[in-house]
Formats: C-alpha cells, sequence, structure tokens
C-alpha cells in the first residue's frame, strides 16, 4: 500500500508526497503549486461544455485556478480515489468547498472507472501527478491514454492549422472523397499496417490484390509494398510532421504508385513530393475542417488519431466487407515496433504496458497503442454490420475474428457476394 503523506513545501506551500517500493512522487510543485496549477489549467484550453469532470484533486491548487479561468461553468466534478486528500484540501483550499458548483467523489478505482466510462472523453481534465502516483491499474491506463492523446493535440494543433492553410490552395472539388460511399459493396477490404508481423504477410496481400480485394496501406509500409509486386488500391497519409517524407523517398519515380489519400492537414511537403494522385479526407471535429468540407460537398471520416484508425473507417466508407487486419499488432514483436525499425527493445520503459495477445497470452504494448485498440473495439461495436477479421500478430482486439492467411482467404471465398471472381491461390 502506497503511504500518503502532507508535507511542507521549500517555500511554504503545502504539498502531498507519494511513497511506494518503487518511487517517491509529489502531487504538486515544492517550489511554487500556484504557479504550476495555472500552466496546468490553462494547457486544458477554453472551457467548451458547462460541466466538466477533473481527475485528481491533489490539495485542490488547480480545482481552483480552474474556478479563476472559468467562472461560467455551471458544474465541475471533481473525481479523488484518496480520501485523506479532501481532508487535506479543505484545509489548504477550504473556497473550493464553499463554491457550490462543485461536486466532490471519492470511491475506489474500479468505482471511478465506471464513473468515467460514462462521461464523454472530451469533458475530463486530468490532473498528470495524480495519475502517475497510481499504482497499475486498468484506472491508471485509461487515464494515461488520456494524457497521451491530449498531449499530442496540443502539440501539433498550430502544424494542423498552417497545413491546412497552406493545403487549402491545392484542394478542388475533383480532388476530394465524395459520393462513394458503399462503392464496394461486400468486396474484402484490407489495412495493411506497418507492424512487424506485415512483414509476413506479403503473399496474403498480394493474393488479395490480385483477387480483387480493396488493399489500403499505411504510407510507412507503402515502399515496402511497391518492393514485393504489390500495388495497392490506395495508401493512406495522416502525418503532420514533414519526417514522413521518409516513407517515399526510396520510391523509383518510374513506379506507378496509388491513389494517395491525405487529410488535408497533413504535411505540404510530403503531398507535393508524392508521385501520384492525391486525394483530401476530411476529418470530422476539426472545426475548420469541417467548414471546408461543407464548401466542397465533401463526405467526413473518423480519424481515431491514427493512419490506421482512419483506413479502417476508408475500408468501411467504401463497403468493403468483411475488413481484414494486417500488420496492425500494436505491440512489439521480437522486440520491433514497426516492420522497418532498425532498433530491438529489450525491458520494460515507463511507457509500456501489457496486452492480450491475439493468442491468449501476454505482449508487450504502449499505451498509445492500447488507446488506439480501444478506438477500434468501439469503432468495431458501432459498425457491427461487417465482420472484422484479424491476421496480425500482436495484440488481440475484441470484436475480430482471429485467423491466419489460410483462413482469411478461404473466409473471402466463402463469403465475397459481390460479382467478381475471387480465387485465392494457396499462401504460405
Amino acid at each position: 500500500m502506497d503511504a500518503v503523506r502532507l508535507v511542507l513545501g521549500k517555500t511554504g506551500h503545502w504539498t502531498v508526497r507519494v511513497e511506494s517500493e518503487q518511487h517517491t512522487r509529489y502531487l504538486h510543485s515544492q517550489h511554487d503549486p500556484v504557479r504550476e496549477a495555472r500552466r496546468l489549467v490553462e494547457s486544458w484550453g477554453e472551457c467548451s461544455g458547462r460541466e466538466v469532470i477533473i481527475f485528481g484533486l491533489g490539495l485542490g491548487y488547480h480545482i481552483k485556478e480552474f474556478l479563476n479561468l472559468n467562472p461560467y461553468c455551471e458544474r465541475i466534478d471533481v473525481l479523488e480515489p484518496r480520501r485523506p486528500l479532501l481532508d487535506w484540501a479543505r484545509q489548504v483550499t477550504p473556497e473550493i468547498f464553499n463554491d457550490s458548483r462543485i461536486v466532490f467523489h471519492c470511491a475506489n478505482r474500479d468505482g471511478l472507472l465506471r464513473w468515467l466510462h460514462m462521461r464523454p472523453e472530451a469533458s475530463i481534465h486530468v490532473h498528470p501527478p495524480t495519475v502517475e502516483s497510481l499504482p497499475t491499474s486498468q484506472l491508471k491506463s485509461l487515464l494515461q491514454e488520456m494524457l497521451v492523446l491530449r498531449s499530442s493535440e496540443q502539440r501539433y494543433r498550430q502544424q494542423l492549422a498552417d497545413n491546412l492553410r497552406e493545403n487549402s490552395r491545392n484542394i478542388h472539388c475533383r480532388h476530394v472523397l465524395q459520393g462513394c460511399q458503399d462503392q464496394y459493396a461486400g468486396t474484402p477490404g484490407v489495412l495493411v499496417a506497418a507492424g512487424p508481423s506485415v512483414v509476413d504477410a506479403m503473399g496474403f496481400v498480394h493474393t488479395m490484390c490480385q483477387t480483387g480485394g480493396i488493399v489500403l496501406s499505411v504510407s510507412r509500409v507503402l515502399t515496402q509494398l511497391l518492393n514485393h509486386g504489390i500495388r495497392p488500391f490506395g495508401c493512406v497519409l495522416t502525418e503532420s510532421s514533414d519526417s514522413a517524407l521518409n516513407h517515399f523517398k526510396d520510391i523509383p519515380r518510374s513506379t506507378t504508385v496509388p491513389t494517395l489519400y491525405a487529410l488535408p492537414t497533413a504535411s505540404p511537403l510530403v503531398l507535393a513530393s508524392y508521385p501520384g494522385e492525391v486525394v483530401y479526407v476530411f476529418q470530422k471535429g476539426h472545426d475548420d475542417v469541417e467548414r471546408m468540407a461543407q464548401t466542397f460537398g465533401a463526405d467526413l471520416f473518423l480519424t481515431g488519431g491514427s493512419v490506421s484508425t482512419l483506413a479502417l473507417d476508408l475500408l468501411y466508407y467504401y463497403g468493403c466487407d468483411p475488413i481484414i487486419f494486417t500488420g496492425l499488432d500494436l505491440a512489439y514483436i521480437d522486440g520491433k515496433s514497426h516492420a522497418d525499425s532498425r532498433e530491438v527493445r529489450s525491458g520494460m520503459a515507463s511507457y509500456m504496458v501489457e496486452s492480450v495477445s491475439v493468442t491468449g497470452g501476454r505482449i508487450v504494448s504502449t499505451v498509445s497503442w492500447q488507446s488506439f485498440r480501444r478506438w477500434i473495439e468501439e469503432y468495431i461495436r458501432a459498425h457491427s454490420d461487417r465482420t472484422y477479421v484479424n491476421v496480425s500478430a500482436g495484440t488481440h482486439i475484441e470484436g475480430t475474428k482471429a485467423m491466419t492467411y489460410e483462413e482469411a482467404l478461404n473466409y473471402c471465398k466463402a463469403n465475397t457476394i459481390t460479382g467478381h471472381k475471387f480465387e485465392p491461390s494457396r499462401v504460405q
């Protein structure tokens, strides 16, 4: 059991020290917890709703700052897993306990986890030191996922805006995806991700292309496919940074490449360098992009924060059934994170977690990969009118049928409802 102590900081402000066998953490700065709290609340951005949830009370410094910066918020639910902190915060920041808008909740980890699952994620703010001080649990993993995704959004927000502004000069009606729903209804679709196991999937992907399947690859694995004589139906790009130039730099100019499906917030330099047609895919949830989509009459797509999750929504949009995942490992395979990784990891780092593998064993993943897994599982539950097949070698994805390459090919042959002839060859 962790020891939680109220201690006086180096400048006379109170803080909380959490001691465990592995580490000692402080919930607030020992020097200036008020300034620290203000920076945290400012990083949350403007309160967009009337009701919010804040996970982690600490001693209430950030709750007080939130009230100061968001006077029009009507209700604030504060969730705290450690009961002593309510008594200590009452002494350090008594004013927050006199505010009728605040409701405090103290419960065990399972109770708080159920509470969070019932609320929209957009309304939840997180006190990072509280999360990091928690013992390993499903609750901690969920909150860490939120922090990772929020940090990524904040880091790239300006870059996305700049990219959109520059790309808008090159976007025309003929370059946007619109009116193609169910164009390939009943045709098998394949999502080719860049996980380590995709190296073993080349024969399977080649067969799916040859037999009329709709194969979408993420940009990172396109060169590898082309080098194996595989030209997918399309390639998907979401990266906002110019580093994605590496995905295409080794493609010979004489090579015929597939259509590139790209977000309008993707890197303009990467888009300009692509040696083929670019079709813009407008994402839901980005206000400026949605306004632009309305101008062009373009369809909107779910992105899920990952290139693979966007590719999934594209395959569903086109009407593909079944939808097959390959290379979607969301885990380390033989110490590698991606098929093209040169670095081989050993041991566990702070951002790593264990997950259930497709074979039912344990496998090493990361907080961010598990957040994508959860998103995909939610997507499958919400779009249950399709069959989802997983031939990847990594994390188990609930709602999918785990199959070998041979089993997936036979399934497609037996269940394809379109008119084209689907005759798979044997895959080793």
